[in-house]
């Protein structure tokens, strides 16, 4: 319980910042009940586009972002020298995704 209010904590500060709080690398979390719990957290999106998760994967978490209105975004995982096995730009999202952050963003 603890761990959950830290999570509602920080959305909570992401929002007064008038940011957007996306659950980012959903299916690195090997716990149900855990991912359970955080999808019915007020995020404003999830990481559905990742470069080391399958397509069936990434399909999955963009269906559950869009049944709950929820933004996707798409991450490489990119961290430098720190994880050279990564380049830059190894993910992408669709060209709608992009056009649907933006616009959530414009009504913030």
């Amino acid at each position: 319980e603890g761990d959950n209010w830290k999570t509602d904590e920080a959305i909570e500060a992401i929002h007064r910042a008038h940011g957007k709080a996306v659950l980012a690398h959903p299916h690195l979390i090997r716990n149900p009940p855990i991912v359970k719990k955080l999808l019915t957290m007020p995020f404003d999106g999830l990481e559905g586009f990742y470069s080391r998760a399958s397509s069936h994967e990434n399909h999955r978490w963009c269906r559950i972002a869009e049944e709950r209105g929820w933004i996707v975004t798409g991450g490489s995982d990119f961290h430098g020298t720190v994880r050279p096995e990564v380049p830059f730009g190894a993910a992408w999202a669709p060209e709608e995704m992009v056009k649907r952050l933006l616009a959530s963003e414009a009504h913030s």
